[in-house]
Formats: structure tokens, sequence, C-alpha cells
């Protein structure tokens, strides 16, 4: 079934008439050609100018956005509200559509049936809260006016904000040491479990005139760090290298790690110095480690 949008149709008369516009009973329209046709709404006479076209009377839905805490009183019910400008006379159906980012959870539809003179509608939403620090989550919300009434602004969104503190990071010996042929390691430990994923990203700085250089690291991992073509003489303060660590949803510990190359060259102790250069939780200090010789 097609929908088709009506014109007016002006028909100018004659000045001088004698035609009586208050005595028209009937109007032809005859058509030139036999190709084509006109369908005929309404024929009527009128003033000229545009007649005021009174408001919709439909009631008009609108969703709007909330953020509320996660608490730690774990499964709760939460709501939004949407509000309802213009009469309700009741019966009127709004179909919400929920869906919530922080799982599989399908999205879940309800119909609400409007009562004489409402004016808001209330949806009820399930917030699980809990104590361990974890991601932001939400619910988006999609309004239609299924019947008696017209959507205004359609989406909706309830923030869950988490109110559990993050963990602090802990480092028992931020100073190591280590032998030519092996690694020097530091163990970063979270204070708490979290429920997110945790990364630190370290880089050399300026420790000394004793400085490990480029040669004092392995070529495989020089390959995999991009940074095979530096020469050997290069600090490591004056290159680009980066050392990574992450941590799991849940895991405590991770370790910063850095190989050393072994060579047959007599050296006094090398150093190296790592400040943190990004991640989510700060070190609670830098990172230093020495290298010698191995003993003979």
């Amino acid at each position: 079934m097609s929908k088709l949008w009506a014109q007016t149709l002006r028909l100018p008369l004659p000045q001088k008439s004698a035609l009586d516009l208050s005595d028209i009973q009937w109007i032809r329209l005859v058509g030139e050609s036999r190709e084509g046709r006109v369908v005929v709404l309404d024929a009527y006479g009128r003033a000229p100018g545009i007649s005021d076209t009174p408001r919709p009377t439909l009631p008009h839905v609108d969703a709007s956005d909330a953020s509320v805490r996660e608490g730690n009183d774990g499964e709760h019910t939460e709501a939004i509200t949407l509000n309802i400008e213009g009469q309700v006379s009741g019966g009127e159906r709004v179909y919400v559509e929920s869906s919530y980012n922080g799982g599989d959870t399908p999205p879940v539809a309800s119909v609400f049936r409007l009562s004489r003179g409402q004016t808001t509608i209330t949806v009820p939403l399930p917030v699980s809260g809990d104590t361990r620090d974890d991601y932001r989550t939400y619910f988006q919300l999609t309004v239609k006016a299924v019947s008696g009434g017209v959507t205004g602004n359609y989406s909706g969104t309830l923030t869950i904000r988490d109110d559990d503190p993050p963990p602090q990071a802990l480092l028992d010996q931020p100073t190591q040491a280590t032998t030519e042929g092996s690694e020097l390691q530091w163990p970063v430990q979270l204070d708490h479990r979290s429920d997110k994923w945790i990364g630190y990203e370290v880089r050399p700085v300026a420790s000394g005139d004793n400085e490990l250089t480029m040669s004092d690291l392995p070529n495989r991992f020089l390959r995999r760090q991009g940074l095979s073509a530096l020469a050997g003489n290069v600090k490591l303060s004056d290159s680009r290298l980066r050392l990574f660590a992450y941590l799991r949803p849940g895991r405590l510990t991770t370790t910063i790690v850095l190989p050393i190359r072994s060579d047959t060259s007599v050296e006094v102790p090398e150093t190296v110095m790592l400040q943190q250069r990004g991640g989510s939780i700060a070190l609670p200090s830098t990172l230093f480690g020495t290298v010698t010789d191995v003993a003979v």
C-alpha cells in the first residue's frame, strides 16, 4: 500500500466574474491528455495566506542519560527515567530495549502501557556491585513509541561507575644485580587484585659513565625491539628501547625483564636506570640495575 503526499491546487478566478462562490455545487477537472491520473482529496475555497495548524496532541517520550555508583551490595536494581510531555489518555504503549556492555547478556525488551496522566516511565535495570576494582559499565536504552505517542530522544545511557580503589604497585627491590648472560629482573606486585588489564612501560635514562650499551643486549632481543640497526656503542638511554610488563585481570605479580648478552671482554660493572613512561598505576620508584662480568 503506497502513501500519497497531498498538494494544494489553486485555481485563479477572473477578477470580474458572475460566479457566486457561495453557491458552488461541484467542480469537474477535465484532463487534456489520457496519460497519467490525478487523485482529488478535497476542493475548497479560502482566503490568501496560511492557515494555523494545531500542535500535535500525542504524548512525547524522551530518554535521557543518568549515572549511578556500582556499590558493594551484590545484585540490586537501579533505574533510568523516561520523561513524557503532553496529555496521556491511557493505554498508550512504549517499547524499551536495554543492552548491557559488561558481558554477554542479550538485550532485554519490555513494553510499557501508560496510565492516564502519567508523566514518567521508570525502567528498572539490574546492577551487580562488588569490592573489586574494575571497568565502568553501562546500559544502552532504545525507546520507541508503539501506539498513541511519539518518540523524541530515542536513546539513553545509564552509566555504572566503579567506586572501588585501584591497587597500588609495590617494589620490594627496585635495585637489582646480575651477571652477563643472565637477566635483570624487577618483580612488581599489587597490594590487591584488580579486574582490569594493567600494563607498565619503562625506558632507560642516563645512569652514569658506565651505562649499558646496545652491544650488551642479545641480538635476538634487539631484533624483536627493532633496534638492530643501532651501533653497538649507543647507550641505552640514547636508544628507543622500551620495556613492557602486563598483568591480566586478577593477577597480582608481573616482572620487568632486561636480558644481558655475554661476552669475553673484561669490563667494569655497568648500570642501567629505568623510568616509567606509561601505565595506569604508578611504580613507586625508578628501577636500577647493575651488570658484572661472569666470575672465572
